[in-house]
């Protein structure tokens, strides 16, 4: 068994570890729910209000949540992918990944409730344009600054963003107990 692969799987949880400690995830798990509430009277003002973590703590988790989402990565979901379908690994183990990784993306490429021009937006869409067009990059700056004009839609948005991280953070959550898996396979079989 290669060492590049288990440290590979070692690094990952790590890098889990840093993700968990972050204000996010303190936010969630101290709120436990996201909301986003509208309310107006006849002739008076619109209102909002937010239970969504800050944008200095989405922006921190962000910058290490990438770290599983782009492609080019070490740990990336997609290189992880490679990773377990080339170990000496049990074939339930793989199976389970394998699983995760097609639920994540199934989900990421079913539409949001959201409709910009008549259009649907998948889940994938508001991540990245998000993601490249306000956090990093900004490759997606002028289709995200299109997205949030409408105050309303762009509140919406931000909400179904925040809740799309959350269901990655719970993904790469399961990933780091395969991985805790996978590891004690490749050491148990070594020994």
């Amino acid at each position: 068994m290669a060492k590049r692969e288990l440290s590979t799987l070692k690094l990952f949880n790590k890098t889990v570890k840093d993700l968990l400690d972050s204000k996010f995830v303190q936010y969630l798990s101290e709120h436990k729910k996201l909301t986003v509430k509208i309310s107006f009277r006849k002739g008076g003002p619109l209102k909002t209000e937010e239970s969504l973590p800050d944008q200095h703590a989405i922006k921190e988790f962000l910058l290490t949540l990438r770290l599983f989402i782009q492609k080019k990565e070490e740990i990336s979901i997609r290189k992880m992918a490679k990773l377990y379908s080339d170990l000496p690994i049990s074939a339930q183990l793989k199976d389970k990944f394998s699983e995760l990784r097609g639920e994540l993306n199934k989900y990421l490429d079913s539409d949001s409730p959201a409709k910009f021009k008549g259009k649907k937006l998948t889940r994938r869409q508001i991540l990245n344009v998000s993601l490249y067009g306000k956090y990093a990059h900004l490759d997606e700056k002028e289709i995200y600054d299109k997205w949030k004009k409408p105050p309303l839609f762009g509140l919406m948005l931000h909400f179904e963003f925040v809740s799309i991280l959350e269901i990655l953070l719970r993904a790469i959550r399961y990933v780091t107990n395969l991985n805790d898996e996978a590891i004690q396979e490749l050491t148990h079989s070594s020994s």
